[in-house]
């Protein structure tokens, strides 16, 4: 059933975009797509389209329609995304051996899909806040650990990345470890792909991306 502010035509426009979306994706123009969507709805549906209906406020609900499809989409992709890495952490994080760590999971994945674009804004607005308070009482070794763990967040980037467009990267980050004698450490190395490239043609030079 269309929402009120969408007529069956509009609800009928929205439906095809979102069978479309997932052809972008294959071929890694997401980005450009959503900006066409946006667009392409700003232009098929003119305020003049609107105006009989909820008069003034015409733009505005045509804005906020357009933009819905995309933070839908987004939550959909992203709550397949999070369902494949739970399933895949399975045993080893004991999410499935344990009916307590399972209904905990479940019930955190439902607040978090189920949040509203304002409440995420605020969410993210109060972790700025803390993340610039702490700032100052941070030490070298707080700072190495915050590199170690944005290189896990690099990781997941990359896989989806490499997933998306058949990319590979090689990944080495490393530096000084105050707590042993300045020895230089490394702490993440990896091959983010959904397959590797293809060896090169003979003649040709072999190649890498970084």
């Amino acid at each position: 059933m269309p929402k009120k502010w969408v007529t069956e035509e509009q609800d009928n426009w929205f439906y095809i975009r979102q069978l479309a979306y997932n052809q972008a994706r294959l071929v890694g123009r997401i980005g450009i797509y959503l900006d066409d969507v946006v667009k392409e709805f700003n232009k098929t549906w003119a305020v003049s389209g609107w105006e009989e209906v909820i008069g003034d406020s015409a733009e505005a609900i045509a804005k906020r329609a357009a933009m819905d499809l995309i933070y839908q989409v987004w939550k959909k992709q992203i709550r397949q995304k999070f369902n494949n890495e739970c399933h895949k952490a399975g045993p080893a994080a004991g999410v499935t051996n344990s009916v307590g760590n399972l209904a905990a999971l479940t019930k955190k994945k439902k607040k978090v899909f189920n949040l509203k674009p304002e409440e995420i804004l605020e969410a993210m607005e109060e972790l700025h806040e803390k993340i610039s308070e702490a700032e100052e009482k941070q030490v070298p070794a707080d700072y190495l650990e915050a590199i170690d763990q944005a290189l896990a967040l690099l990781e997941c980037l990359l896989q989806e990345v490499a997933a998306q467009t058949g990319w590979w990267f090689s990944v080495i980050a490393g530096g000084s470890l105050p707590t042993d004698n300045g020895n230089i450490h490394t702490p993440f190395n990896a091959l983010h792909s959904d397959q590797l490239p293809p060896a090169p043609q003979e003649g040709s030079l072999p190649y890498a991306t970084n």
